[in-house]
């Protein structure tokens, strides 16, 4: 058994870790990643780059769909598109499989629906699992094959690879596998010089800029260690970029009318005022986003870039120092990001790419560590290192089979309270481990919802679709209710311009509050919705043909159970009003 896997070592490792990031049977999207789960479709069905037959899925509220980008009447992912774009041949055989069976292109499906997250799911640990072995790799250049092996798994599953890059596409995992490929494909240049190599690196290097502009930071040891060349291979190295790179241009330039695509809005999200010194802060040691509190293994990734130096290859030593300094501008760049904290997410997102480069400082480390028991002054660091690589791999388990249980991103908004990033009292990872795991069972109910909604289990009609503000689903003797925060939307889809009534009961948290029902930018009613009982409400509705949105809007705002001191109660959800038997009539 040990021969066969020694044979076969990048398979063995491929397949644990692909099966480890896919046993919690769910993917943990966004709405960030929407674009990438859907385009492949778009791609295969419509042969278009446009979002437009996906787009009233999402159109249910006022406020607009920051993932989607309008363009003349027609939509575009507000990301860069090259993760989905390289995707899209994996896609193929499930959209064949669909076709066949006739099933419609349409997220109210169950079966498309289902299709799109499992695709997504699948996906995402498919590009993880890969760069995992590009690590593996590009350590064995480093160090022996047991110490590349044992880190390699610490990068699997003891950083945000687990939690953030295998569970959803976000552009993060795909920058991790271009930056680990990219850097093993360095180290075996220097081992074994090929003109292919290097133009391999430049299409890898193209890719990288326009999959995550802000990672073009890590290109700086690459584009170094070129120039150092000092021959035509500079040229074969531009040719690769130019190779991969022109064609995302392109569609930046002739949709976007700049060189970032959609990005560039966020050009004006940065700021380099004195506060760029507490989000550095935030980003390495925040209880609820520090990279040092979700992965401390990486404070051992600094004592193996001083290790750095005593390497015997000249251009190696230049191009890993060089790579580590890119890491800290990276740092310091996403310092100047007024919403640090990446919105909603597990964890120090904004950090993931820089991992495989963390990782091979780490390894670097833990070769030149003499694991000798016998020697007691050594114990005390031993056993540090021992407690960090565990504590590093339990809250990454936590993410991968816990997360988002609590809702501690939503309640209340961190994007509107980022003070709660420095609560040590109520962080991300005590209140998502307190919450409970979501069962096996749970995950596989989820990959079967529409995506970014949930299927209301209280209502009648089954066209209606809870879109957000609500809480989880629990039952009152028998009669299933969900809280509401300030502000909840109800979507549905009707098949022509009628007028319909809502129905629903409804009682207030605390106190008394004003309900007010809106039709779309229309108020249908507004009344008072008592404390003590559950109130019967009734209300006409218009609707258009197509989507609709029915949106419950409090404007006394909600209350948490637990900041009101006579209720005495720990509840930590922000409640406004519970609303139960929620009903549509007159549709046709």
């Amino acid at each position: 058994m040990i021969d066969l896997v020694k044979r076969h070592e990048l398979l063995c490792l491929f397949c644990l870790v692909y099966f480890v990031y896919n046993i919690n049977f769910r993917p943990i999207p966004s709405g960030d990643t929407i674009p990438a789960s859907l385009l492949p479709f778009s791609i295969l069905e419509d042969h278009s780059l446009y979002f437009d037959r996906f787009y009233h899925y999402y159109a249910f509220n006022n406020y607009g769909i920051y993932f989607f980008a309008n363009n003349g009447g027609h939509y575009l992912s507000s990301y860069p598109i090259v993760i989905p774009v390289l995707v899209t041949p994996f896609y193929v055989i499930p959209y064949v499989f669909l076709k066949l069976n006739s099933c419609p292109i349409d997220l109210f499906y169950p079966g498309f629906s289902l299709t799109v997250s499992i695709m997504e799911k699948l996906s995402a640990s498919l590009i993880a699992s890969v760069s995992v072995v590009f690590v593996y790799l590009a350590l064995k250049e480093l160090v022996p094959r047991r110490t590349s092996a044992f880190v390699a798994l610490i990068f699997a599953f003891g950083t945000n690879t687990w939690t953030i890059s295998s569970q959803a596409l976000w552009q993060h995992g795909l920058g991790e596998l271009l930056l680990a490929a990219s850097i093993f494909l360095v180290l075996l240049n220097e081992k074994q010089a090929s003109n292919r190599l290097i133009i391999l690196l430049g299409t890898l290097s193209g890719l990288f800029v326009f999959n995550r502009p802000a990672d073009a930071i890590l290109l700086i040891p690459f584009i170094y260690y070129i120039l150092r060349l000092n021959d035509m291979r500079i040229g074969y190295y531009i040719f690769g970029a130019l190779l991969s790179g022109i064609p995302f241009l392109l569609y930046n330039i002739h949709y976007f009318g700049n060189l970032f695509g959609g990005y560039s809005t966020l050009l004006n999200s940065f700021d380099f005022s004195s506060e760029i010194f507490a989000r550095l802060m935030g980003l390495l040691f925040s209880p609820s986003r520090g990279l040092f509190v979700y992965t401390p293994v990486m404070l051992l990734s600094i004592l193996g870039f001083f290790n750095i130096f005593k390497l015997s290859s000249k251009r190696t030593k230049e191009f890993l120092l060089l790579l580590g300094v890119s890491c800290l501008a990276q740092v310091f760049m996403y310092s100047a990001f007024n919403i640090w904290w990446a919105g909603g997410c597990y964890g120090p997102r904004f950090l993931t790419d820089m991992l495989p480069a963390l990782t091979i400082y780490l390894g670097v480390f833990i070769n030149k560590i003499n694991f000798n028991v016998k020697v007691r002054k050594n114990m005390v660091a031993y056993i540090a290192i021992f407690l960090i690589l565990i504590w590093s791999l339990c809250v990454q388990f936590v993410g991968a089979f816990y997360y988002p249980s609590g809702n501690w991103d939503g309640e209340p908004n961190v994007d509107y309270h980022p003070d709660r990033l420095w609560d040590w009292k109520d962080t991300q990872i005590t209140r998502t481990f307190n919450a409970g795991m979501v069962s096996p069972l749970n995950g596989i109910k989820s990959i079967c919802s529409i995506p970014n909604f949930v299927r209301l289990k209280d209502i009648q009609n089954s066209d209606i679709h809870l879109k957000d503000g609500f809480h989880s689903l629990e039952s009152w003797y028998g009669v299933p209710t969900r809280w509401m925060q300030s502000d909840a939307t109800l979507a549905t889809i009707s098949t022509d311009n009628s007028s319909a009534n809502l129905s629903l009961q409804a009682m207030s948290f605390h106190r008394t509050r004003t309900l007010e029902i809106y039709a779309g930018d229309e108020l249908a009613a507004r009344l008072s919705v008592p404390s003590a009982e559950f109130k019967n409400v009734t209300v006409s509705i218009p609707l258009m043909k197509g989507a609709n949105t029915v949106r419950l809007h409090v404007p006394e705002g909600c209350e948490r159970p637990c900041d009101i001191k006579e209720l005495n109660n720990p509840d930590q959800r922000c409640l406004s009003i519970a609303v139960q038997n929620v009903t549509i009539r007159g549709m046709d």
